[in-house]
């Protein structure tokens, strides 16, 4: 917690805010691994602070989302939580961040399966895995052309290499063919 508070009075000095965003967010990690509630529910906090004044909707919905888990798992008041997570869902489908986007459909299903909202439960989830399978296809699709096109850019490269050896032999046969022309 020490290191954590000298982070974020740097942070604080500097004056910069995705620095203060960042240094609040390790304080609260901090806080959470040693059950230090308090510690969390300020580094929560000021994360939204931070993120507000920055504007950045990944923020917004990252300190949102912990929000909620401060409210699920410190407190375990699961209907505040899923406020929270409803508001960071709404942030991350508007930034686009798949992510984000999948990790809000999970907690937001989790928090509706426990408060009894099955039906509702079972469409974010069904969702997440939704996109989630097209996140892994599109990184598998993508892969696959990065490896066609190395292929083929080493398969030219061997060629232009070829080429130049083939020449470099045409040009020392034809050095040979004077040499005898004039011997």
């Amino acid at each position: 917690l020490l290191y954590s508070r000298k982070q974020l009075d740097a942070a604080q000095k500097s004056g910069d805010k995705n620095l203060q965003f960042n240094a609040w967010q390790k304080r609260g990690a901090v806080g959470s691994r040693l059950g230090n509630i308090e510690v969390l529910k300020t580094a929560n906090d000021s994360m939204l602070h931070y993120a507000d004044l920055l504007q950045d909707l990944d923020k917004q919905a990252l300190a949102y989302s912990n929000i909620g888990m401060y409210y699920a798992t410190a407190l375990g008041n699961f209907k505040e939580a899923k406020s929270y997570f409803e508001k960071a869902l709404a942030l991350n489908r508007q930034s686009g961040d798949k992510t984000f986007l999948i990790n809000s459909l999970n907690n937001l299903g989790t928090a509706c399966n426990l408060l009894g909202e099955n039906e509702r439960a079972f469409k974010l989830m069904e969702e997440a895995y939704q996109l989630k399978d097209q996140t892994i296809s599109e990184a598998g699709q993508e892969k696959i052309l990065n490896l066609q096109t190395r292929y083929q850019t080493e398969k030219k490269d061997a060629r232009i290499q070829l080429l130049d050896a083939e020449s470099k032999v045409q040009q020392r046969n034809i050095l040979v063919l004077i040499i005898g022309l004039l011997a």
